[in-house]
């Protein structure tokens, strides 16, 4: 499944629905589809703070027997560390790797992409 994500709370929203189907279809408890959307979620919101020219996150799902795989990949900046010098920043990438299975994070030609994975029960 591929989704387009833009700057907009529906389009968000709409995200979120559909992790919650596809991970109750994968067969994750509901412990894991939370954590699953909140780390995607957070993976897009990173992706949409610093926007490249699309101005979107593309998110690829996949899920089988074995779990759920998301993937945000946009053509913005990549940063694995937010040096802001505010306390209310820099969270996101931590919280991920925290809630997630596997969490991978790379930069390739100009896109940067998260893939997340998330084992069914």
């Amino acid at each position: 499944m591929l989704l387009h994500v833009r700057d907009d709370p529906v389009a968000v929203a709409e995200l979120r629905r559909t992790l919650t189907d596809v991970a109750a279809e994968a067969g994750l408890s509901r412990e894991s589809a939370f954590a699953l959307r909140l780390a995607a979620t957070e993976a897009v919101a990173n992706a949409l703070r610093h926007p490249g020219p699309a101005h979107e996150a593309v998110v690829r799902i996949r899920a089988d027997a074995d779990g759920v795989e998301v993937e945000v990949s946009s053509d913005g900046p990549f940063r694995l560390r937010e040096d802001t010098g505010s306390t209310d920043r820099g969270r996101g990438l931590p919280l991920i790797i925290a809630l997630m299975d596997e969490a991978q994070f790379k930069r390739h030609n100009g896109t940067t992409s998260v893939r997340l994975w998330k084992r069914a029960a």
